[in-house]
């Protein structure tokens, strides 16, 4: 269990959530923090490993809150999550190494103020915007589910950046679409969906972007592989797709490395769990492609993937072990744990 404590306000505070009551930590979800006049714009909310922040939650206040990661099958590192729909209405708020998941696979991040960052975090929810929700930062995160700025005005999906982020989405709708002017860059972005018969789903990769920067990233969509954009303007280089050259009018064959009808196995390791499938291979095509002789995807850039979505800084179980037996009295323990450092 990480050990923090709040005690006073002094430019800012850190406070601890857990909703299990018996952990005696300050709150024992979002919205109880949120009611308390002690926590102020500015503070910090960690989650303890293993909590689950159930039912919907609203961030009212400029606070970040920071989790445990996610963790690898098996590993003693538990990690914090929520599974219900969180709405974000203070500007500046951060959420940072969280498992955000919905049972009911419904939109659950409801974007209702600007400059909101979700940072290292596994999605199993849909981002939509509710009212504003400019200059959106989403970075490190792994994906099953898309963002989403349709029924909003342009200005109200303005200027939002996407990057170092691996989206694996199955998906009728677009992964990424209904933005103005936004950052897209060195991400992994697929949709397997198929497109089922007498139906006008538009599985795309990319849709609606408008004014985009899209660079460095890796778009693939192995089912139907002239289904990667649409609707998509702006500045389109050093990319990596899985289709024909000249499949689309706004993509150079000079600047984009166009592979065909290619398989994940061609750029990515495939070994390992989760995320760490996506790492590059020896030869990848996606290997010194980027711009100024960067690699391509996630793990390349200005916000290198973090594996597990460890915070930066923060200690973390590696192992764990004790005796079954006292001996002396005494049982024995060890813990092996490392700091986050990148």
């Amino acid at each position: 269990m990480l050990l923090i404590f709040g005690c006073g306000h002094a430019d800012a505070t850190s406070w601890r959530i857990n909703n299990n009551a018996n952990r005696h930590a300050h709150f024992t979800d979002f919205n109880a923090a949120m009611s308390s006049s002690d926590v102020k714009d500015g503070d910090t909310l960690y989650v303890d490993p293993g909590s689950v922040i159930a039912g919907t939650q609203n961030i009212t206040k400029r606070v970040t809150v920071i989790g445990a990661g996610y963790p690898k099958t098996g590993h003693p590192h538990a990690e914090a999550m929520t599974t219900g729909q969180i709405n974000i209405q203070a500007a500046g708020t951060k959420i940072e190494s969280m498992r955000l998941s919905n049972n009911n696979n419904s939109i659950n991040l409801y974007l209702s103020a600007d400059d909101v960052t979700v940072e290292r975090c596994l999605l199993n929810v849909f981002i939509r915007w509710n009212g504003s929700g400019k200059r959106f930062k989403m970075r490190q995160c792994i994906s099953s589910h898309c963002i989403n700025g349709y029924g909003v005005s342009n200005d109200n999906s303005a200027d939002c950046t996407v990057e170092n982020c691996i989206f694996k989405v199955t998906h009728y709708t677009a992964v990424i679409t209904g933005l103005k002017n936004p950052t897209i860059r060195n991400n992994y972005i697929c949709n397997s969906y198929v497109k089922q018969a007498n139906t006008n789903n538009n599985s795309y990769c990319l849709e609606s972007l408008s004014g985009a920067i899209i660079t460095n990233n890796i778009l693939f969509h192995p089912n139907t592989p002239n289904m990667l954009l649409n609707n998509v303007d702006g500045k389109f280089s050093r990319n990596i797709l899985s289709c024909e050259e000249n499949t689309y009018s706004n993509v150079s064959s000079e600047d984009n490395l166009q592979l065909g009808a290619a398989d994940e196995s061609q750029l990515f390791v495939m070994e390992g769990e989760n995320d760490e499938l996506y790492r590059l291979k020896e030869g990848s095509p996606a290997k010194g492609y980027a711009e100024e002789g960067g690699d391509c995807g996630p793990f390349d850039g200005k916000y290198p993937y973090v594996i597990s979505g460890y915070p930066l800084g923060m200690p973390y179980f590696l192992s764990s072990s004790a005796n079954t037996l006292a001996v002396d009295g005494k049982v024995s323990f060890s813990n092996e744990v490392k700091i986050q450092k990148q």
